[in-house]
């Protein structure tokens, strides 16, 4: 067995500082709007570092800025069979683009559709989309890469990666007399590594 270290070596944190006056002088509720945005924006950040792992697998299939295809998606498939990694618990992230250029597939149109896009009312794409092939399914706009070069999408199973989060959106909050003002700060402390590299595949496609 091999050892691996994982180290938590990243402080991910957003500050800010509002005067009550100008709080007061507004109808939008800027600080309870400020408080939710800045946890959202520190939860992104851990979001971040961990897709940039995708592209750590050594395993690749497709190529990027081209849409993968159902050969593509079988072949990772294939990979983690290979592996004998956990069948439960496998989990595909798709580019927004990615996303849709499976949805002009056929056979991923008329399975998807079904569990994601039934209807207007209940049709999203962000996030979870429906599951193919043993396979959770989702789409994220925060995949590495750009619709012009092509994104990092990945195929793997969850103990591919691996993480330590220690502080997870801690809120500190204080009042400022001097300036009299409000000030709120998110912090989190973590670490990510890939641990399992035939467990996973880096996607390459739109």
């Amino acid at each position: 067995m091999t050892q691996v270290d994982l180290t938590v070596d990243t402080h991910a944190y957003k500050f800010w500082d509002l005067e009550f006056e100008l709080d007061l002088k507004t109808q939008m509720p800027l600080m309870e709007r400020g408080a939710d945005r800045t946890s959202y924006v520190v939860a992104q950040k851990a979001d971040d570092d961990c897709v940039g792992l995708i592209d750590n697998f050594s395993q690749t299939v497709g190529t990027l800025a081209a849409g993968l295809t159902d050969s593509d998606i079988l072949r990772s498939i294939q990979y983690l069979n290979d592996a004998n990694a956990h069948e439960e618990n496998r989990v595909a992230l798709f580019s927004s683009a990615e996303q849709i250029n499976l949805l002009q597939i056929e056979q991923y149109r008329n399975s998807l559709y079904d569990q994601a896009f039934s209807s207007a009312a209940d049709g999203k794409f962000r996030g979870f989309f429906g599951s193919k092939y043993g396979v959770d399914f989702y789409m994220s706009t925060n995949t590495e890469g750009t619709n012009a070069a092509g994104h990092d999408n990945g195929i793997f199973q969850r103990e591919a990666l691996a993480g330590a989060m220690i502080d997870n959106n801690r809120v500190a909050t204080d009042y400022e007399i001097t300036t009299d003002s409000f000030r709120h700060a998110v912090h989190s402390i973590y670490g990510l590594i890939e641990v399992r590299d035939t467990s996973g595949v880096w996607a390459k496609g739109k």
